[in-house]
C-alpha cells in the first residue's frame, strides 16, 4: 500500500494532456465516458474539481458520467495492477458494429 500527498493544481493539466493524448493515440472518437475520481481529489482542489471534470468532458463530448470513490484499482504505467490513490480514472466506451 502506498500514501500520497495531496497533488498540486498542476495535476489538472496533467490528467487532460494525458486524456488527450489517449484520445489521439487510442480512439478519436467516444460514445460515452466514465470518469472516477478519489474522494481526496475533491477535499484537494475543492472548486477546481469541476474544471478538471469540465476539461476532461471537452476532449471526448460525448455523454459522460461519473463518481468519486476511496481508491482505485487498476494497471500502472508499467504494467502491473495496482492500488492507487488520489487518482482520476477514465474509461472511455465505443460501440463496434461488425
Amino acid at each position: 500500500m502506498r500514501f500520497s500527498l495531496p497533488p498540486d493544481f498542476d495535476v489538472i493539466d496533467t490528467v487532460v494532456n494525458e486524456c488527450a493524448e489517449l484520445q489521439t493515440e487510442n480512439q478519436n472518437s467516444a460514445d460515452a465516458v466514465i470518469m472516477f475520481s478519489c474522494i481526496s481529489r475533491y477535499l484537494s482542489f475543492g472548486i477546481m474539481t469541476s474544471e478538471e471534470i469540465e476539461r476532461v468532458q471537452n476532449i471526448w463530448n460525448a455523454p459522460f458520467i461519473g463518481f468519486f470513490c476511496y481508491g482505485e484499482f487498476g494497471k500502472s504505467k508499467k504494467g502491473k495492477h495496482e492500488f492507487h490513490n488520489n487518482t482520476c480514472c477514465v474509461v472511455t466506451m465505443k460501440e463496434i458494429n461488425n
